[in-house]
């Protein structure tokens, strides 16, 4: 499902920011590399896919140590993270944020990572740096602040498959 709000504030300059919720997008990724390209490893341009933004905000966290996971396999993969937001953090106006992690083996769930991406919004939103804000987020948790930046004038626009259904567009201007 998609959502085109329009004409919000006419006041606002034409403003692009895009917010990414970065642990829905790499599972996005995954299910379409293993359901079309078995045989291929699928990386995102993250440059290509910013290039229409003024800004970009990435939101993720560190990944979770696996059960039976050796020390030495997770702390690569610790460092393999790092250094991947480093290099998104080098893309021009891109930013990256990182919430935490709670809870114990296959337990472990990400947290403050929703909550920072809808302050972000909400902040950019009230400030007017922003006149259009595009959320690439795959649940619903996002639904109240949708309705806090456009009570009005909402009209349902394009068809994504059934993984991008979540894909969210706050046009403003």
């Amino acid at each position: 499902m998609s959502y085109i709000f329009g004409n919000v504030n006419a006041t606002l300059r034409p403003t692009r920011y895009l917010f990414i919720d970065g642990a829905y997008l790499r599972c996005v990724v995954e299910r379409l590399s293993t359901q079309f390209w078995p045989n291929e490893n699928l990386e995102i341009n993250y440059a290509t896919l910013a290039s229409g933004f003024h800004k970009s905000f990435y939101y993720d966290c560190m990944p979770p140590k696996q059960k039976n996971e050796l020390e030495e396999v997770f702390n690569q993969r610790h460092t393999d993270q790092q250094q991947f937001f480093q290099r998104l953090g080098l893309i021009r106006g891109f930013h990256v944020n990182t919430g935490s992690l709670r809870g114990e083996g296959g337990r472990q769930r990400q947290k403050q990572v929703d909550t920072m991406m809808a302050v972000d919004m909400l902040t950019h939103s009230y400030s007017k740096n922003a006149s259009d804000i595009t959320l690439l987020a795959g649940d619903l948790d996002f639904k109240p602040i949708v309705d806090a930046l456009v009570p009005r004038q909402i009209s349902f626009s394009g068809s994504y498959p059934r993984l991008f259904r979540a894909f969210v567009l706050l046009n403003r201007h």
